[in-house]
């Protein structure tokens, strides 16, 4: 049998859209935008390749190199700026990326490594043209009426709103009236409101404000009805949590519950945490198999 050597470029289109796809957009952009070959130079302006732009590493931790980001800035976003629809950088490249041209269907920002400080320096405004907005803390934090929610107030033209919060050191739980009164009352346009925050404190005054063990219902500013969990669960004699989350449970994390928790399914949980002061029996392992699936 004999064989024939087959230039790459020799494939048909289809054929190389299929190999430049297994590539990272950035690399291709990079490698084949104004080089001396229009071929592959055609290629790359596929929207394909720059609809999502990652200026992060694999690992999400290395950013871009200096050189790399000077050409995207000063020569490959101006050319291809009305096909990005989402960027995920860090805040060293932020301001650079998006001062080199005028995004018109960018709809979406990812940011890693992203500190308090870069917070307190670049959310200051309102945002009117913010729509989306998804924030998910595993940890937890203790400034959440001083940095979290002036930043929610900010969001009045929200339409859909993530958050996952673990709160200590708060001397009221999140409770059903304050996600009416501090959350959706700042955002009438909102229609999807995802959510899971617990609150962590071990002040005995604190449990005189403990609300019911139920299921309640909320309703957004355009009417939207949503079911919600409330429990309260006990860690030791001195310390009590509040979870409240809304239902269906969409988060692949659920932490801080113990034996009171809703009876549904909670199909996207991939780790669960379960602490309580009461022991665990056997009806409790079965309410779990069936609600952990």
């Amino acid at each position: 049998m004999s064989r024939s050597n087959v230039n790459l470029l020799d494939l048909p289109d289809e054929i190389l859209l299929i190999i430049l796809k297994k590539l990272n957009n950035i690399d291709v952009l990079y490698s084949f935008i104004d080089i001396n070959n229009e071929h592959l130079n055609s290629l790359a302006y596929e929207k394909i390749f720059s609809d999502t732009l990652n200026f992060v590493s694999i690992d999400n931790v290395s950013a871009i190199d200096q050189e790399k980001l000077d050409r995207f800035c000063k020569v490959i976003l101006p050319k291809i700026h009305e096909n990005v629809k989402c960027f995920i950088f860090e805040p060293i490249s932020m301001e650079c990326i998006l001062h080199a041209a005028d995004y018109r269907n960018l709809t979406e920002l990812k940011l890693f490594n992203f500190t308090k400080e870069d917070a307190l320096n670049y959310f200051t405004n309102d945002l009117p043209n913010l729509k989306c907005f998804s924030l998910k803390c595993y940890r937890q934090i203790n400034k959440y009426d001083e940095k979290i929610l002036p930043l929610l107030h900010r969001m009045t033209y929200l339409e859909k709103l993530t958050l996952y919060l673990r709160i200590q050191n708060r001397d009221r739980f999140i409770d059903n009236s304050h996600i009416q009164n501090e959350i959706l009352l700042y955002m009438p346009h909102l229609h999807s409101f995802t959510f899971y925050i617990s609150t962590h404190d071990d002040t005995d005054d604190l449990f005189r404000y403990v609300p019911n063990q139920d299921i309640q219902r909320i309703a957004t500013n355009n009417g939207h009805q949503q079911c919600m969990a409330n429990i309260i669960k006990y860690n030791s004699s001195r310390q009590a949590i509040c979870s409240i989350f809304s239902l269906s449970f969409v988060f692949d994390c659920l932490q801080d519950i113990g034996n009171i928790f809703p009876d549904t399914v909670f199909k996207y949980v991939t780790t669960l945490w379960v602490v309580d002061v009461m022991p665990f029996n056997h009806e409790f392992f079965i309410r779990i198999s069936r609600s952990f699936p």
